[in-house]
């Protein structure tokens, strides 16, 4: 029988992430350098391609593909936990596969305009704060989303007490960042762009620290889950066989 197993190393995967981040924000500062410098936009179509603000890009696949990879071990680890603890890796797992599908097709701006509605009828009725979101209709979803944040880690907080201290750490650390990110500093895009129109440095600057932090807290995350994965299973591993394992070979006593 052929066998193959591949064992995923938490620190291998965490050089790799941190190289490609570095590769990717490093391709994008300098698109955009050539695109304020020198007034070149389009580079042969690879300045969309490589702006990390810009869906269906590289960078977008990247993270897309970090998201899912923090589920899969998610998913993983929950199918070895006892009962009492799987429900929240799975449950944690699903969240993560919706970032990356997200990621991937921008499902939160659909809900933009729903959202935009709402705070609209607000600001006309109540005033105050809502005036100031109904003026940021491609940015409404952030408030539900801080929302959910917030609500997440509430429903989680006894899960992480029980978690290892380093494990815990890991993952409050990386939640912070990627909410950093992708709730706090978008929320600041928004209100940027509002006054001053999204084809500034400074907006492009705003995308590079979001996108960059998003990115940062996704490899951060998945780290501390491969490394918990190491110490408390012994490590995450993918086996390829041409046999099922449930088999026995001929001959073998039942």
């Amino acid at each position: 029988m052929d066998t193959g197993e591949l064992t995923i190393r938490s620190k291998s995967v965490a050089r790799l992430c941190a190289a490609v981040i570095a590769v990717l924000v490093a391709l994008h500062v300098a698109s955009q350098v050539v695109r304020y410098a020198f007034g070149k936009d389009y580079q042969l179509g690879l300045a969309a391609k490589l702006y990390l603000g810009a869906e269906a890009s590289i960078p977008s696949w990247f993270s897309s593909v970090l998201l899912f990879a923090g589920a899969a071990t998610l998913f993983t680890i929950g199918a070895a936990r006892r009962r009492a603890d799987r429900a929240y890796w799975i449950g944690l797992g699903i969240v993560f596969v919706g970032l990356s599908l997200d990621e991937a097709a921008a499902l939160h701006d659909l809900a933009s305009p729903f959202f935009a509605g709402v705070f609209t009828t607000l600001a006309q009725s109540v005033g105050g704060p809502f005036v100031a979101l109904a003026r940021k209709p491609n940015y409404a979803w952030e408030i539900p989303g801080a929302i959910f944040c917030l609500v997440l880690a509430a429903a989680y907080a006894p899960f992480l007490m029980r978690l290892p201290r380093r494990t815990r750490n890991g993952m409050v650390v990386a939640g912070f960042a990627y909410v950093a990110g992708a709730v706090g500093v978008d929320f600041i895009e928004g209100w940027y762009s509002g006054l001053y129109g999204p084809k500034t440095p400074m907006f492009v600057a705003m995308v590079t620290c979001e996108e960059a932090l998003e990115m940062i807290g996704a490899t951060l995350f998945l780290s501390a889950l491969l490394r918990y994965a190491e110490s408390e299973l012994g490590g995450v591993r993918i086996s390829l066989s041409d046999q099922d394992a449930s088999r026995q070979p001929p001959g073998a006593s039942r």
